[in-house]
């Protein structure tokens, strides 16, 4: 599937995904995902990628 989300930069890397936060009507059942050691994974319903970032990642 095409990726059409922005990646989701998370701090934890077990992540909830229940569809798209636009469009709240096309959501997915909740799944729950656990980001192995390529730092990154994404949701197989819609496509969104969660990215994980350390805290020295993430710039204010």
């Amino acid at each position: 599937m095409k990726n059409l989300h922005e990646p989701v930069m998370v701090l934890e890397k077990n992540v909830m995904c229940d569809g798209p936060s636009n469009a709240p009507a096309l959501g997915h059942p909740r799944i729950y995902l656990h980001i192995q050691t390529d730092n990154r994974i994404d949701c197989p319903y819609c496509g969104k990628v969660f990215v994980y970032a350390n805290n020295a990642l993430i710039a204010d």
